[in-house]
């Protein structure tokens, strides 16, 4: 049994603990994501608090968006790693006007947009909490985005991989031609289908 001089020193580390990893932590993580209620409001929170925006497009018969929504956005290092973003859901099927300004193709679909909400770049399909990250990560740092897949592609014009990867990005924003002209640049390096891409 503790004395009462050993209970208040006990109570003291206590509080000081508490107050320490509150400090030190910064943010106290929520229980889930927040998600902007419409599109206006997370542009007018992006804006004002120059966060980036992370879009998720679903439909309501798409069974990879609804196992995405509970699994990877309800793990707790998406919800962490969404404290520094603003997210926002958008069912593709109702508001059709901003699945049709992003090119949304399939679903998922998740846009990482800008604080002015111009598009860095997309994650298409279902993805687990840790590529989620890995994706958001690498993108904003320029890897793995179209712009990427582009000066790559200028850079090694004979890598069939990157042709293919290029075509993919394309065809992810229903930019067709550009994704037919990239997949025929496959089949022209690769006629034999060595890396079974053509």
């Amino acid at each position: 049994m503790l004395s009462k001089k050993g209970a208040l020193w006990f109570y003291l580390f206590f509080v000081m603990f508490i107050l320490f990893y509150f400090l030190a932590c910064g943010k106290v993580v929520p229980k889930s994501i927040n998600w902007a209620a419409n599109f206006d409001e997370a542009s007018k929170i992006a804006k004002s608090q120059n966060k980036n925006m992370i879009v998720d497009f679903y439909t309501d018969w798409c069974k990879w968006c609804k196992r995405m929504a509970d699994s990877t956005f309800t793990d707790t290092s998406v919800i962490r790693f969404s404290m520094d973003y603003v997210f926002f859901k958008a069912n593709a099927e109702k508001d059709t006007a901003l699945a049709e300004r992003y090119k949304v193709n399939g679903y998922p679909t998740v846009i990482l947009a800008n604080s002015s909400g111009e598009e860095i770049d997309r994650v298409v399909g279902y993805a687990t909490s840790g590529e989620f990250i890995k994706y958001i990560k690498g993108y904003l740092k320029g890897e793995g985005t179209l712009a990427d897949y582009e000066s790559k592609v200028k850079q090694n014009p004979n890598d069939v991989e990157l042709w293919f990867k290029l075509g993919e990005k394309y065809q992810e924003r229903r930019l067709f031609d550009q994704a037919v002209t990239c997949f025929n640049k496959v089949v022209a390096l690769d006629p034999t289908d060595k890396t079974e891409k053509a």
